[in-house]
């Protein structure tokens, strides 16, 4: 069974950023990896992986104090 790990994802988003910036130029390279970056955590949230109930419970306290 083929397994992809985390760096060979990261690999593959670093060569694909960097010819966007190659051929677009920055702003567009930095707004892939962006929107990668947040499909990335997005997915995670979604597969149980990351939890933020902590991080928004915390975030709401220090709103009301």
């Amino acid at each position: 069974m083929i397994q992809i790990r985390s760096k060979h994802v990261g690999s593959l988003l670093g060569l694909g950023v960097g010819w966007i910036i190659v051929e677009h130029g920055l702003v567009a390279g930095v707004f892939v990896g962006v929107a990668a970056a947040l499909g990335w955590a997005l997915g995670r949230v979604l597969d149980g992986e990351l939890d933020l109930t902590d991080y928004l419970r915390r975030r709401e306290r220090e709103d009301i104090e």
